[in-house]
């Protein structure tokens, strides 16, 4: 490697690791959404840290209409994540993210997904479909910095009609 390649390198690293540094600022240190960053209702997530105890697994189990064996939480400093297990392998995951919905769109459009809208989410939302038509993720949109991502392990364990119902009915927890 050469003298320019190494500082090529070192430079490169250093931005990497200014712009993952920048991605928490959405955050305050009490675990709260910032004030105006949701533009439709913060009253479920105005005091976050653990979004597995906002919302517990009882609640999931009345929308999602399995019963639910277990939950992790994961949390990240834009991200808030819980998954909620119908068995030992499969789940249904939320996830509050305060990142640019635009950008989400972009970052799936690389990746060769579609993008749509569904009808049957009585909110903003959009769909990403891979390049065999499965739902990937659902996007409930709170505003334009902030989302509630709703995900699946296995489009099999989890079809479609009942993977869009399930994150129609997360909409009356967000809304």
């Amino acid at each position: 490697m050469t003298k320019n390649q190494i500082i090529l390198a070192v430079v490169a690293f250093v931005a990497g690791i200014l712009i993952v540094g920048s991605l928490g600022k959405n955050k305050n240190n009490s675990g709260q959404i910032p004030t105006g960053e949701t533009t439709q209702n913060t009253n479920i997530f105005s005091n976050l840290s653990d979004l597995c105890l906002t919302i517990p697994k009882e609640k999931i189990t009345s929308l999602y209409g399995e019963p639910i064996v277990k939950t992790e939480t994961f949390t990240r400093s834009n991200s808030w994540t819980c998954e909620y297990f119908v068995d030992a392998t499969n789940f249904v995951g939320l996830h509050l993210e305060n990142m640019s919905v635009e950008n989400q769109k972009k970052g799936n459009t690389f990746l060769d997904r579609t993008i749509e809208a569904s009808s049957k989410i009585p909110m903003e939302n959009f769909l990403a479909r891979n390049e065999k038509g499965d739902i990937v993720d659902i996007y409930l949109v709170l505003g334009p910095n902030q989302y509630v991502r709703v995900s699946r392990s296995s489009s099999t364990k989890i079809p479609e009609d009942k993977y869009i119902n399930f994150a129609s009915k997360v909409v009356g927890l967000i809304k």
